[in-house]
């Protein structure tokens, strides 16, 4: 009987507290399961964590700093994309979805490094994103683009900062949950999701929260611009959840409710 990847047990240990013990850090984005499980991770292995999750940009993250001193770590995440099709995005939907979050998660990265560097403190930059941009993804155009710019942030930020002490590293997010599909890829219905990934289920947000805190702590102290995808080999297959979208957008329709209801 095929049965995919197991769930970690309920017993499994979380990370010890001695991966960022006494180190403080900072979670930005927004409020949705990954950035959540990202906290409670963190938390668990022994960091100090501050959380941003109302919009708040890289003037948020220094007035932080000027309290708590120097960040060790700062983790950032997109917002939310919103479905739709090519045709129907006008400028200000480039600007809304895709010139601001990308030129503010930008903002936020360069300027913590900036300080970094002018302190001659080592540091942790760690992007969530999507997973939009390694392939074709009907009705997600401003969400890849937004992905395809962290990853170009990722690997040209850590090229330039290494010398610095100072890594840069990106987490592809598959899908947490039901919750998750709709808090995060506006997705109407996610009943059928989890048939679609190799690993036969979604993914548990701690095992996200894993992935988040091994990479912001001294374990992965030799990887940087490196992409990490958390996703139960969903990106494998991705494609096969791309048609009942297509066909729509094709056959001139829109994806229903201004949501991609994958699921009918």
């Amino acid at each position: 009987m095929v049965t995919g990847l197991p769930k970690p047990s309920a017993g499994l240990p979380a990370p010890g507290p001695s991966w960022l013990a006494g180190q403080t850090g900072c979670v930005a984005g927004p409020r949705i399961v990954l950035t959540e499980a990202a906290v409670a991770a963190l938390i668990e292995s022994g960091a100090t964590v501050e959380s941003l999750f109302d919009g708040e940009g890289e003037a948020a993250i220094e007035e932080i700093e000027k309290g708590r001193g120097p960040l060790d770590f700062l983790v950032l995440a997109p917002p939310s994309i919103q479905p739709g099709a090519a045709s129907a995005i006008s400028p200000d939907s480039w600007r809304i979805e895709c010139t601001d979050p990308l030129g503010r998660l930008a903002s936020m990265a360069i300027g913590y490094g900036k300080r970094r560097v002018a302190d001659r403190r080592g540091g942790s930059i760690l992007f969530l994103t999507n997973g939009l941009a390694e392939g074709g993804t009907a009705g997600a155009l401003t969400g890849a683009i937004v992905d395809a710019g962290i990853e170009t942030l990722t690997r040209a930020l850590a090229a330039e900062w290494a010398g610095h002490d100072i890594r840069v590293n990106s987490v592809v997010a598959g899908l947490f949950g039901a919750d998750d599909a709709r808090q995060r890829l506006n997705l109407s219905s996610s009943s059928d999701l989890a048939r679609t990934v190799p690993a036969h289920r979604f993914g548990e947000p701690r095992e996200l929260g894993w992935a988040v805190s091994w990479l912001s702590s001294g374990f992965a102290a030799y990887i940087t611009g490196a992409t990490l995808t958390v996703d139960g080999g969903h990106h494998l297959r991705r494609q096969l959840l791309d048609p009942a979208i297509s066909a729509r957008l094709s056959a001139g329709g829109e994806i229903a409710g201004g949501k991609a209801g994958l699921a009918e």
